[in-house]
């Protein structure tokens, strides 16, 4: 067999694997190849690592007792790193060990919304990059996506925060936790900084963030909506607080503009997301 004979026959090896790869992971675009880039880490010190190891446990703990439906993706070495028994069961995901990120995403996303995520994260990554290596602060990001549950889309709403950096800023470790979403579309991608009023939001139009301040809930609010969650009618909370049904009312009206939601369901999951409760 000569030498070009074998050379094309590699070749032809080549493409055949490349194909199939692209034809099982259609999603790995460029959008995402960017943000592995951008992001890559090629080592990591020993106080980094042990904090890793040690944050990923408790999280692993509280995520298993919580039943909480939870991926942590770890991007040195480009794999999730852990996923909970009860993303698994829901998700009926059947895989072993720690597989690639690309992988998972191809097991839980429906291919439709994977251009949404891969969209949201490379923004997310290239508007923050610069802040994450000159400060200490956390950002939690939030966005409502469909999950495959039990072969059946179905909405969340995710919260992913980056709980683990190298020295230079780069995210080593990221958290992405599901819950029921309030609203009925996917989007409405949100990035909180905590322990702040300062939010920023995507404009899926314009294709990047706008800035955005909420000011903290008055005591009335607070109360307000918390005794709306509980089920309370606005009669019995006017009762309840000593205030009239039409202050209830338009206290309410006046906390939904301000949130900009449009149900206590929304409220409710704007104020715990983004630490006003």
């Amino acid at each position: 067999m000569s030498f070009l004979y074998r050379g094309l026959i590699l070749f032809c090896v080549f493409l055949a694997i490349f194909a199939a790869n692209n034809y099982k992971y259609p999603f790995m675009n460029e959008q995402y190849k960017r943000l592995l880039q951008e992001n890559l880490i090629k080592e990591i010190s020993d106080e980094d690592r042990k904090k890793a190891e040690y944050l990923l446990q408790a999280i692993a703990i509280y995520s298993q007792a919580k039943c909480n439906l939870t991926y942590v993706v770890d991007y040195f070495n480009r794999s999730i790193a852990f996923i909970s028994d009860r993303l698994r069961l829901l998700c009926d995901l059947r895989i072993q060990g720690c597989p690639q990120m690309y992988e998972l995403f191809h097991k839980i996303f429906p291919p439709e919304d994977i251009s949404l995520v891969e969209e949201l994260k490379e923004n997310a990554y290239v508007a923050f990059k610069d802040k994450r290596a000159g400060e200490k602060t956390v950002y939690s990001f939030h966005c409502d996506i469909n999950l495959i549950v039990r072969g059946e889309k179905k909405l969340y709403n995710m919260c992913a925060i980056p709980f683990v950096r190298t020295s230079d800023g780069k995210l080593l470790m990221i958290s992405c936790t599901f819950s029921p979403a309030s609203r009925k579309d996917t989007g409405n991608a949100v990035i909180h900084k905590l322990d702040s009023g300062q939010l920023y939001i995507y404009n899926f139009a314009e294709h990047r963030w706008l800035e955005r301040h909420i000011e903290p809930l008055t005591e009335r609010e607070r109360i307000i909506l918390e005794n709306s969650a509980q089920g309370l009618t606005e009669r019995e909370i006017s009762k309840k607080i000593l205030r009239t049904n039409h202050s209830v009312k338009a206290s309410k009206r006046q906390l939904f503009k301000k949130l900009e939601v449009k149900s206590t369901a929304e409220a409710l999951e704007f104020c715990i997301n983004h630490g006003l409760l």
